[in-house]
């Protein structure tokens, strides 16, 4: 089924226009994003928001093996050049973007927000950005997870085969 619903999406959102194959902005990159993914770039015209409204970077939908069984990832990504917390409010604008395209979808879903970086920042912004949860909404339950920091450049399926072991 996850399958079926992604190509789904991926369907809709390639007429959009919207759909790429790399995450790439803002002087980072995540390279290696997993083999069956899509990856909706909220900056192209077609984009499932305003231009104008509050979004993060990139829409990552994928199908990984997770303890033996498939599953369908979500994982918002906001690109920066130094950590900041207000990738926070965008990665939640993103997350509930993404809610909403996912809201005919009854699988369980491994939610992973994540803030790509060029640069760390001073140790009161880390801080305080470590203490931040992005809450995702999926099957009348609440997620809330803490942002997973890539430094541009990382592997993103290697993150999220440690990440999701």
């Amino acid at each position: 089924m996850s399958k079926h619903f992604l190509n789904s999406l991926r369907r809709k959102h390639q007429l959009a226009g919207c759909v790429t194959s790399r995450m790439q902005k803002k002087g980072c990159k995540l390279p290696d994003p997993p083999a069956n993914s899509l990856i909706i770039d909220m900056d192209e015209a077609g984009a499932p928001v305003s231009q104008r409204a509050q979004r993060c970077d990139y829409l990552l939908f994928a199908i990984l093996v997770v303890k033996k069984h498939g599953a369908l990832l979500f994982c918002p990504v906001e690109m920066k050049q130094t950590i900041s917390t207000k990738a926070i409010k965008q990665l939640q604008a993103g997350t509930i973007i993404g809610e909403k395209l996912l809201a005919d979808c009854q699988e369980p879903i491994e939610f992973l927000p994540t803030c790509v970086y060029r640069q760390s920042a001073h140790s009161d912004i880390l801080r305080d950005f470590r203490t931040r949860k992005v809450a995702f909404r999926h099957c009348g339950k609440k997620i809330n997870r803490y942002v997973q920091e890539i430094k541009s450049g990382n592997s993103l399926s290697q993150v999220l085969a440690k990440e999701l072991a």
